[in-house]
């Protein structure tokens, strides 16, 4: 019975317009720069705002805000902050502050006016209720009313907007909400199964009412975080990206510092040497902090290996690249170009061919040349790089690039075992380009340049 008398408040009071990522209802209106009127000072006036994207209370959440409640202390009605998984076009009139009725539900009430019917104290209060009931003698009220601003102040409605933030822990299932700094409410449960019905996923909002008696109710947003939350991303490696947190917090502190350029701005350049998630701790004028993280995704560079077999003068290439969109083969021979991934090819007559490939991704293309000799027999080949034991085992693959090298090209080892290493560097024509000598490795991961072990040449390796 209830669903069905929502549908009818819904139908006949709240006529919904989309407004960027809210939807408003009723009296509401978008004030611009984050900030909403819900009512002005009219009588039975009833409005609501709702973030479109619904919020999850498995994972922790808040919400900071500037609140105005009006001029007039014997206005009416006051405002709800309400969580609710029904929709967006959910509200009521009157004593009800707007969420009167609205089952299942979360709200937290900014109540400026006494229903006698409601057993409301004297005082401009703030409670904490469930189910769309406002009756602060039924069970449904989970923290009774306290005075909003301070133990000693009883008006709210001042002409002076105040600053709001609410917290929800999921991994303590801890509410909590704050005034002017000051800590007003906490509650301690369970909501997402005792109120929700094991769902998560709610929609955030705020409804506000006026009757006879009446009051301006404003809003302006400073933090959401299903609005404001950091989205994950996917950079080429060895690119930069710049993350932009909310502006507006006194304090920001970002971890791991690995690839962060400045750990104390809100919109460093990170540029990380693998895939990781990233998070920043937000302090705002009050000392309370805002956590947000992101995943960073660090895409590979793709290296233009080939291999090949062949057999007299027919040769099967096969490009053992990941992550390429085109490929381009040239012979050696002044035949045409091919573009297919694993071309093969018939050369006219026996000798020497510089065989190149190109190879292009999302993160640029690069290079690599081999020779072939073919002399009338069968055998196979190819120029995969890597580190290579002694005996020719390959140990681990390396990155180079770019590649034609140069001396600022850098190669990439992973997985290599921490320890002291003789590095020698070979071309693809087995020529010795430089070495190093009892070099210290001291990660599985490391990048060097070519001048730092003696390369002096330019070209293919």
């Amino acid at each position: 019975m209830r669903l069905i008398k929502l549908s009818f408040l819904i139908a006949f009071l709240f006529p919904q317009i989309s407004s960027g990522q809210f939807v408003l209802n009723g009296s509401a209106l978008d004030e611009g720069e984050g900030c909403f009127t819900i009512t002005e000072a009219s009588k039975n006036q009833a409005g609501s705002i709702w973030y479109l994207n619904r919020a999850n209370l498995n994972q922790d959440f808040s919400v900071q805000f500037q609140v105005f409640l009006g001029c007039d202390d014997d206005g009416a009605d006051g405002m709800a902050f309400v969580m609710q998984p029904l929709g967006t076009g959910v509200g009521s009139s009157g004593g009800g502050i707007g969420y009167y009725g609205i089952s299942p539900s979360l709200a937290i009430e900014f109540d400026t006016w006494k229903n006698a019917g409601s057993n409301d104290p004297s005082f401009d209060h703030l409670a904490i209720m469930k189910n769309g009931v406002n009756d602060h003698s039924a069970p449904e009220n989970l923290v009774p009313p306290v005075r909003i601003l301070s133990d000693t102040d009883d008006v709210a409605s001042d002409c002076n907007s105040h600053d709001v933030n609410i917290y929800w822990e999921a991994g303590l299932k801890k509410l909590s909400i704050y005034v002017d700094c000051e800590i007003r409410a906490v509650y301690e449960g369970d909501i997402v199964s005792e109120i929700f019905e094991s769902d998560p996923k709610v929609y955030v909002g705020f409804t506000a009412s006026t009757g006879n008696e009446t009051n301006n109710h404003k809003l302006c947003f400073d933090y959401l975080t299903t609005k404001d939350s950091l989205p994950d991303i996917a950079v080429c490696e060895r690119e930069p990206a710049q993350i932009k947190a909310k502006r507006g917090f006194s304090t920001y502190e970002w971890f791991p510092s690995q690839g962060v350029s400045n750990t104390k701005r809100y919109n460093p350049y990170i540029t990380p040497n693998k895939s990781r998630a990233y998070h920043v701790a937000m302090k705002d004028q009050c000392g309370l902090v805002t956590k947000d993280s992101f995943y960073y995704e660090v895409i590979p560079r793709p290296l233009p290996r080939f291999s090949f077999d062949y057999e007299n003068l027919t040769v099967n290439f096969k490009s053992d690249s990941n992550n390429v969109n085109s490929w381009f083969w040239d012979f050696g021979d002044r035949s045409p170009a091919n573009n297919t991934q694993n071309p093969s090819h018939v050369y006219v007559q026996n000798g020497e061919y510089v065989v190149t490939l190109i190879i292009t991704s999302d993160c640029g293309s690069d290079t690599t040349t081999f020779t072939i000799t073919l002399d009338g027999e069968s055998g196979e080949g190819g120029n995969t790089t890597g580190i290579y034991e002694h005996n020719g085992q390959q140990v681990v693959p390396l990155k180079a690039f770019p590649n034609p090298v140069n001396l600022s090209t850098e190669i990439t080892l992973s997985g290599i075992e921490q320890g002291v290493y003789d590095l020698i560097v070979f071309d693809q024509l087995g020529r010795k380009v430089g070495s190093a000598s009892d070099m210290n490795i001291p990660s599985s991961n490391i990048t060097l340049k070519l001048s730092e072990i003696g390369a002096s040449n330019q070209g293919i390796y």
